[in-house]
């Protein structure tokens, strides 16, 4: 499980099930403020963070997302 604490900073705890019990471990610190700068995501195996660590200009390029881009390809 991830969270933030008061600080700011992006903690884990290990959470394991045993038959009707939940466990939960010591949290600790992953990533503290400064390396973080907005919303983040996690892989579903918790190996992998992908988050801003840079300040987010207000003059940015518009992203832009081609779907189904390789049907173009067949043309």
């Amino acid at each position: 499980m991830f969270f933030h604490d008061p600080s700011d900073n992006l903690l884990a705890v290990d959470v394991s099930t045993l038959r009707n019990s939940v466990q939960l471990g010591a949290p600790h610190v992953l990533f503290h403020k400064q390396a973080i700068a907005g919303a983040y995501d996690v892989t579903a195996d918790g190996k992998k963070f992908l988050f801003n660590s840079g300040d987010v200009k207000e003059e940015s390029q518009p992203l832009t997302l081609v779907q189904n881009w390789t049907a173009e390809l067949k043309k």
